[in-house]
């Protein structure tokens, strides 16, 4: 018995664009859940950020904490940051610490936490601006 099978294939041009679409479909869905995943949400963040930074880095972000005016903590107000201000680069700071001062918060403090409360330490130095 010959079994040949008749396949029924748009034109050439019509499969490279359903190919197309749908490859571009994937990378995009791709893309937006990495992209979300390493955003942080300010609003959750000023929560982390109460209850774990301000004892150095103080309510307002100006490094005038309790702690923070004999450790010398960052002012965020500033915008500016020692290690970098990729949103890669605070996370890793944040995660590993700043030896001695700041400690790791990557045992204490979820990835998305950490994401929140630097989504938040942003904020400082845009609240700044508006003054």
């Amino acid at each position: 018995m010959n079994f040949t099978a008749r396949l029924s294939l748009p034109p050439p041009g019509r499969c490279r664009a359903v190919m197309f679409g749908s490859v571009f479909f994937a990378v995009s869905a791709a893309l937006a859940a990495f992209g979300a995943a390493e955003k942080g949400d300010a609003r959750r963040g000023s929560v982390v950020y109460m209850d774990n930074c301000v004892p150095c880095h103080g309510e307002e972000g100006d490094g005038q904490g309790p702690l923070g005016v004999r450790l010398g903590a960052r002012d965020f107000t500033k915008g500016k940051f020692k290690f970098g201000s990729s949103d890669e680069e605070l996370f890793e700071t944040v995660s590993n610490g700043v030896s001695p001062k700041m400690p790791a918060w990557k045992e204490k403090l979820s990835s998305r936490e950490r994401r929140d409360a630097i989504a938040f330490v942003r904020t400082f130095a845009k609240t700044k601006s508006r003054r």
